[in-house]
């Protein structure tokens, strides 16, 4: 992922999900919690990977694809 992609991929929250947008099939997603712990993590088959986030605690996460970060508030 080079540093122009940084500003292609978007991060949402939607409903009991987080959509990440703007990637590449076959990216590895993975969404932290504030502490830096793994929550989840994915592989996108498509440009945009749909997440759950159903019984996650509500903070601040951070979504990680490849080099970009991205900080998402459920």
């Amino acid at each position: 992922i080079t540093s122009m992609d940084a500003d292609r991929i978007s991060v949402r929250k939607l409903g009991l999900n987080i959509l990440v947008d703007g990637i590449d099939a076959g990216d590895k997603v993975a969404i932290y919690d504030i502490a830096g712990n793994l929550q989840k993590s994915d592989v996108a088959q498509s440009d945009k990977l749909i997440m759950s986030v159903a019984g996650q605690a509500k903070g601040v996460y951070i979504v990680r694809v490849g080099n970009v970060a991205k900080k998402v508030v459920l």
